[in-house]
């Protein structure tokens, strides 16, 4: 999950560098990405809590 998170923070990061900014087609990847980030952040906390619990 991890991993995956850093993945797509790191794609943003290069396409940031090496690509001009197009607003219309950024925008909208840019949130899609952020959405799916905040699910995966959500998920993994989630998954962590449940790990605690059964501790």
């Amino acid at each position: 999950m991890l991993q995956l998170i850093n993945l797509i923070k790191l794609r943003q990061q290069q396409l940031c560098e090496h690509q001009p900014y197009d607003p219309k087609i950024d925008k909208e990847r840019i949130n899609q990405e952020n959405q799916l980030l905040q699910i995966l952040y959500r998920f993994q906390r989630v998954h962590i809590d449940e790990k605690q619990e059964k501790l």
